[in-house]
């Protein structure tokens, strides 16, 4: 398997433990020094550094609160150490919210096919209208 098929098998990982909620799982996939952003103007906009740091923060906004989600990889594009990934996803809450949304995803790679840096853009729109 070449660099590129493991890294994007890696993505298509991550999304298997993230819809299924299982964050714990995440630790041999993400570097220590993880990076992720969600770039924009908006309450959950910024940057979070760390492994710990980013899997804490989704136990604390999903474990337990989502009844269940979805997320649907429609174009999954990988070069050198980046896989690029447009999705449509949905979270349904307990409190029965319903949130869809659609995102563009940027996974970079350390030399050791873990994910150290992740950029994530979705609809704000969407998510201020739901949320």
């Amino acid at each position: 398997m070449t660099e590129i098929e493991r890294n994007k098998a890696t993505v298509r990982q991550f999304f298997d433990y993230f819809v299924n909620q299982k964050y714990e799982e995440m630790n041999d996939i993400l570097d220590d020094d993880l990076t992720y952003t969600m770039p924009g103007e908006f309450p959950l906009a910024g940057t979070t550094h760390g492994k710990d740091t980013y899997i804490n923060r989704m136990i604390r906004r999903f474990k337990g609160n989502v009844e269940d989600c979805g997320m649907d990889l429609l174009n999954l594009t990988a070069e050198e150490n980046r896989v690029a990934i447009q999705a449509k996803g949905f979270f349904k809450f307990k409190d029965g919210l319903y949130y869809p949304n659609t995102y563009h995803f940027l996974y970079i790679f350390n030399g050791k096919g873990q994910i150290k840096e992740m950029i994530e853009y979705r609809d704000h729109f969407a998510m201020e209208w739901n949320l």
